[in-house]
């Protein structure tokens, strides 16, 4: 396991833009020797046998056809009560604009 310096946390967290707190570096660099010692680690592993993957996972977008649904008297009155306010089946929403 290599040895973190002060100076390699305080370049890591300046390229990263974190704040870092002097008083814990030691626990960073503790933390960063834990991290890089694990994956060391994982070098003994044999991945001989295993698929090369590019681009992540291999999936197809599923779209469904929109379809318009009538709402139930009870979703209905859900959706109605959910509104801080309305007005006979008109609900009022803040406007997102200023005059």
């Amino acid at each position: 396991m290599s040895q973190i310096t002060t100076e390699e946390i305080k370049k890591l967290f300046a390229l990263a833009r974190l704040p870092l707190d002097e008083n814990l570096i030691a626990t960073r660099q503790k933390d960063m020797e834990e991290i890089l010692g694990y994956v060391a680690s994982l070098s003994v592993l044999d991945t001989s046998a295993a698929k090369e993957v590019h681009g992540g996972v291999d999936f197809l977008n599923a779209f469904r056809i929109d379809e318009v649904k009538p709402a139930s008297s009870g979703e209905r009155d859900g959706i109605i009560k959910s509104f801080p306010t309305s007005e006979a089946d008109l609900n009022k929403v803040l406007g997102i604009m200023e005059k």
